[in-house]
């Protein structure tokens, strides 16, 4: 064990067995030094000497943080990919089995999971396992475009499947507020079971990361609010309670598309690119994914290839998407293109990928749009979930 530090110091220190020496002036525990330091499971001991004595919340809140990471594990690989037994979970997350099956225990508690039937015995037999999922008929998710053509939507329920995608396109509006309400009135009255969950607007323009739009070339509209104008709005959907959801997103369309590729992606590809082109007006965005994470660049407009203001030629396009391949070096190429448009025609861009043997996929970017943007509202409101309600996301 440590030995005892002079009065006077302030410090934190971990040993093993994960033993922290504290002093009751100073920072005691920083979360990260938990979350990122310690494995899970581990038996945290706050040691404090006499005279010197610590309320135990920061103790609390390190347990927290770390229950809430599992929880987060655990409903992430239940998104993506549903069936799986609290073995499959153990060895995927690498916590211990009797840590797993109270979590899965508590997410069952919460309707947040359920089971799906059983699965086959194991190499050593025994009984069949319990198979697990996530709760489709807890709520959903309202996923919203918004392109210079107009406005559409989707509702994904708390599984990830889509439930509902708009029919038509609601034509723009000058105010962008009177065509969002109307897109939202026009969604179907029957609406799945549950509450609406979360909340989230796509934008085919530049989203910085606290969520304002910019207006760009065929997108003259900004929206410096756009989180509180869809949490005013979103009580209109039909048939919801009429409460706002605790978290809403606004992201730019070309992020939710690498969003949804990864989702859709093999195991193990660490950095994917999503190359979104347009045909009216002609532009190409791309979106970044650096292990998981979306990159946006000092001013949130990383994904922009092209200056706006003036219609770009079809070679100054693929030009550009051949430049920003090479310099992103992915492991995952994602491509949607409008129906003017063909592979064929980007010669630029399919010889980068020729070269360089990079796997690519190409997706509807309606529908890659509207995944992804549920799927980062799924993620907002686990935030808020595995805090305990604390933090509301916007």
């Amino acid at each position: 064990m440590p030995r005892p530090v002079r009065p006077g110091h302030a410090v934190h220190r971990i040993y093993n067995p994960f033993v922290i020496d504290c002093l009751c002036h100073g920072p005691i525990i920083p979360e990260f030094s938990l979350t990122s330091n310690v494995p899970d499971d581990s038996l945290v001991i706050v040691r404090t000497y006499p005279g010197r004595t610590h309320p135990g919340r920061q103790l609390v809140a390190a347990q927290e943080a770390i229950k809430g990471k599992n929880l987060k594990s655990i409903l992430l690989l239940l998104r993506r990919r549903p069936g799986l037994s609290r073995a499959d979970l153990a060895r995927l997350t690498g916590l211990q089995r009797s840590t797993v099956s109270n979590l899965v225990r508590e997410l069952l508690e919460d309707s947040r999971v359920i089971e799906t039937g059983r699965g086959s015995p194991g190499s050593s037999g025994g009984k069949p396992t319990i198979l697990l999922a996530l709760n489709p008929g807890r709520g959903y998710y309202v996923s919203l475009l918004w392109g210079s053509r107009g406005f559409e939507a989707a509702l994904v329920d708390a599984s990830g499947a889509a439930v509902y995608m708009s029919p038509r396109r609601v034509p723009p509006a000058g105010d962008p507020e009177a065509g969002l309400l109307r897109l939202l009135h026009a969604l179907p009255a029957d609406a799945p079971s549950g509450a609406v969950l979360g909340v989230a607007l796509v934008a085919g323009s530049v989203v910085t990361s606290a969520g304002a739009i910019r207006a760009s070339a065929g997108f003259p509209h900004s929206l410096p609010d756009a989180p509180g104008l869809l949490r005013q709005l979103i009580t209109a959907v039909p048939g919801g309670s009429g409460v706002a959801p605790s978290a809403a997103v606004v992201e730019n369309d070309a992020n939710c598309v690498a969003i949804h590729a990864g989702e859709c992606a093999r195991d193990g590809i660490r950095h994917l690119l999503a190359l979104v082109f347009t045909a009216r007006p002609p532009s190409v965005g791309a979106g970044l994914l650096a292990d998981g994470t979306i990159w946006r660049g000092s001013h949130g407009s990383a994904g922009e290839l092209l200056p706006p203001g003036r219609r770009h030629t079809l070679r100054e396009l693929d030009r550009a998407a051949a430049t920003a391949l090479r310099f992103a070096d992915p492991d995952h190429l994602a491509v949607t293109l409008p129906d003017s448009i063909g592979w064929e025609d980007l010669t630029a861009t399919a010889e980068v990928v020729r070269e360089s043997g990079i796997t690519m996929e190409q997706f509807p970017h309606r529908d890659a749009a509207l995944l992804g943007a549920a799927n980062l509202a799924f993620q907002a409101e686990l935030e808020v979930y595995v805090s305990g309600g604390r933090v509301q996301v916007w």
